[in-house]
């Protein structure tokens, strides 16, 4: 395995454990300064750090805290 390979797995893996865990902190650092995003349910895209990260707040403020998984 390349070595661009097995970075991009680790951000990968990092990024759904981050996720799942609710760790806002560390979920909103993955992002880069000028993301788009699809959020499933959604029929629009968005652009921009500040659109996507405030829709995924929105998630992350809705989904009650519990054992990750």
């Amino acid at each position: 395995m390349s070595d661009d390979t097995i970075e991009i797995q680790a951000a990968a893996e990092h990024f759904l454990r981050v996720f799942d865990q609710l760790d806002w902190e560390s979920f909103s650092a993955c992002w880069s300064s000028d993301p788009t995003a699809f959020f499933p349910g959604d029929d629009f895209r968005l652009d921009g750090r500040a659109a996507v990260l405030a829709r995924f707040r929105t998630l992350f403020d809705r989904v009650p805290l519990h054992t990750p998984g």
